[in-house]
This record gives structure tokens, sequence and C-alpha cells, in this order.
């Protein structure tokens, strides 16, 4: 994952080209890519210096004697990118996860009615939606971290939680895509052509719809009852992530709903354990800003604006 608000460059580059570069290779070495770049080659600052600004030789100062050596404490907790504060945790917390607990069954095979719902939400929405499905299939996660102003410097603790959301739960999907080991779309279905490259793993459960469901869950958490206002948000945001990939050819819908269901009981287990219980709270403190309501506008005054100006809704 990327250092949130360093460089959209750098998250960019790192998923489009891992997601293309790479297929699912991408999704970790895009992300885990987009990271370093935008971390190090965009922010210009704090650890990133020696690397945005390299040197051919240390630096001499014009005296003579010895040169000082410092002894720092630690190194600074701030100076971790999110994914890797978060991968640093991730061991003690799935050591506290009951896999046996979750109600994941088994899917059906596909049908002609699941390729047909593909090609009716690739026909309705590709067109409009591509720029953003070719976005998301790396680092999504920017996209909640945008949602709720996150950056890794202003909101620490809440982007570590979104990074820690993704991580869970993409080891938590993949342990029953392996189970399942589902065919994907386009092995039902040679002709399908997905928009973007199949990933190299199974289809069941959909991992950007459990990662998506388990960072929104995890921030409603942190947004408390005095957020349920922007909690509507997120939740409309990872069902059009989960979604799109559907549009794009590589998720039945059952896919999808059974990565909703996973992403919500994950939610479940993560909320009860310590360090994540911790976490939350920090992330709370960070997002008050978004606990008062000051206006609101009506759902046909919103459909009505995209209308006039060629925009579309989907309703």
């Amino acid at each position: 994952m990327t250092v949130f608000g360093s460089t959209h460059g750098g998250s960019h580059g790192g998923s489009h080209g891992g997601s293309h570069g790479g297929s699912h290779g991408g999704s970790h070495g895009g992300s885990h890519g987009g990271s370093h770049g935008g971390s190090h080659g965009g922010s210009g600052a704090g650890m990133a210096n020696g690397v945005a600004f390299p040197m051919a030789d240390p630096l001499l100062p014009n005296r003579d004697g010895g040169f000082a050596l410092f002894q720092p404490s630690a190194f600074p907790d701030g100076e971790w990118t999110p994914d890797l504060a978060a991968s640093a945790m991730t061991p003690n917390i799935m050591a506290q996860i009951k896999i046996g607990d979750f109600t994941i069954p088994a899917p059906d095979p596909a049908t002609a009615g699941d390729i047909k719902a593909i090609l009716r939400k690739s026909r309705r929405h590709l067109s409009t939606r591509a720029a953003e499905i070719s976005a998301q299939s790396g680092a999504f996660e920017q996209y909640f971290a945008a949602l709720l102003t996150v950056s890794s410097y202003s909101k620490p603790n809440t982007a570590i939680l979104i990074s820690l959301g993704r991580s869970i739960g993409g080891l938590i999907g993949m342990h029953f895509k392996w189970q399942y080991k589902r065919p994907r779309p386009v092995q039902v279905f040679p002709g399908l052509m997905p928009f973007l490259p199949t990933p190299p793993h199974a289809s069941y459960p959909s991992n950007h719809a459990t990662q998506s469901y388990v960072i929104a869950g995890l921030l409603a958490h942190a947004l408390g009852t005095d957020g349920a206002a922007m909690a509507q948000y997120l939740d409309a945001l990872a069902e059009r992530i989960a979604t799109n990939r559907e549009v794009a050819g590589l998720h039945y819908r059952s896919d999808t709903t059974a990565g909703m269901t996973l992403g919500a009981e994950i939610v479940e287990q993560l909320a009860a354990i310590a360090p994540v219980q911790a976490l939350i709270n920090d992330a709370s403190k960070e997002l008050s800003d978004f606990h008062t309501v000051t206006d609101q506008l009506s759902l046909s005054e919103i459909i009505y604006q995209l209308n006039m100006t060629g925009g579309t809704h989907n309703v």
C-alpha cells in the first residue's frame, strides 16, 4: 500500500503498472511498488530523502578532526509506511483469528445466467468506469484514503487501519480461494475477453469485495455512531469497488456477495482483538471531523445534477 497523500503518480504507477504488468503479481507488486515509488520518489521528505536526493559520496564537512555519530532511540514510528506497519502487526493478529468460525459455503457451479449477468454489467458500465476499474485493480485502498482525506502524516492510525484491513482480508480471502478453487468466468466462457488480465488465483470469494468490506467495516467502527453518515459512503465505495470486478469480467456476483459476507465476519473478529481495538480507538480520534453533518442533498437533487452535466448514475 502506498503512503497516502505522497503522490498519485507513485500509487497509480505502482497499482496500474503492477496490475497490467503482472496481473496479480501486480496486486502485491503493484501496491507495494507503488508504496515505495510514492513514498520515496514522491514525498521528498523524511526518511525518503536519501532516495529522493541521491549523492555519490557521504557529506564530509571541511574541517579536521572526527565526525559526529549519534545513537537515536529507535526508528521513528511516523516513518513506517502504513502497509509495512500493518504487515508487522499481521502475524500476531492472524494468530488470534478463528478461521473455522467463518461461514463461507462452497460455491455452486457457474451457469449461463451468471455469465449473462457479467455481460449485462459490462455493457452497462464498462465504457464509463474503465479508468477507475483499472486504477482499482491494484491499490484500491487509495479510494478509502481519498474519501476520508487520509495521509500517513495527517491520519497515521487511520492509514494503518486501512492497510491492516486489506492485509488481513486478503490473507483470509486467499485461504477460501485455495479451498474452493472456483474457476474464473473466462474459464467458463472463453469468449468473455475480460477488460483486465485474469488474476492467477481462484474466483471465489472476491478478494476485492472481502478486503473492501473489511476496510469499510473497520473504518465504520472507528467513526462510531456519531460518524454513521460517513459510514454510508464507505459502504457505497466498498460496493462500487467490488462490483467493478464483475464489470471487468473477473468475478461472478456470487463471488462478490461471498466476499461481502466474509468481510463482515472478519471485521467482527478483528474488532475483538486488543491491538486492533487500540488502533480503532486511535483512528477514531483522527476522524472526529466526520461527526457533524451540516446540510444534505436529496438523491433526486444529485441525480438531476448528474443528468444536467452528462454524468452517470446508478440507483
